[in-house]
């Protein structure tokens, strides 16, 4: 019982995170980038941009300085420092 509750409250925090603190995938959706488009860009490898926009993977604060350079936006436009 208690190994279930402690997996349903790492799922439900994953979930507000992935949810609320990353506009990633939107803001990229928006511009009408690729995935691929924006690794070219950040030397960010692409599969790193997945984990990110999926929420497996939380970028450092470089990482978030090229995303948002690259898509001439703000840090805090894509991620969310609550």
């Amino acid at each position: 019982m208690g190994h279930k509750l402690l997996l349903l409250i790492t799922e439900i925090v994953f979930f507000i995170w992935s949810k609320s603190m990353n506009n990633l995938r939107k803001k990229r959706r928006l511009l009408d980038i690729t995935q691929n488009q924006l690794s070219l860009k950040t030397q960010i490898p692409q599969s790193t941009i997945s984990l990110v926009e999926r929420g497996f993977k939380i970028p450092d604060l470089k990482m978030k300085h090229k995303i948002s350079k690259a898509l001439k936006c703000k840090v805090q436009e894509i991620f969310s420092e609550k």
